[in-house]
């Protein structure tokens, strides 16, 4: 077996799709990516303007949803006035 089809074989062990890239940015939220998984992740975001752009979002989704429910602090959390309650509800009941 030559040195090229080993590199070729290491390196297509080594790519991610990019279903496989979403799944494990948004899978890096919620718990730390094994040491492989997290150079295949790097990798593949190097060559993937897409995946990174969704990264991008994900991450700012979830910075906004951290601040808006704060579930560690009780005390932050945000709560609705009765009169956005009432807004929502006519919008809800109005679709």
């Amino acid at each position: 077996m030559s040195n090229n089809s080993v590199l070729k074989k290491i390196k297509n062990g080594m790519m991610l799709s990019c279903d496989t890239a979403t799944l494990l940015i948004s899978k890096r939220e919620f718990e730390k990516l094994s040491i492989i998984d997290g150079l295949r992740l790097k990798m593949h975001l190097t060559n993937c303007n897409l995946c990174r752009r969704f990264e991008e979002q994900s991450s700012e989704i979830s910075t906004h949803i951290k601040d808006f429910s704060n579930i560690e602090n009780p005390k932050t959390l945000h709560n609705l006035s009765e009169e956005q309650k009432n807004k929502l509800s006519k919008l809800i009941d109005n679709k």
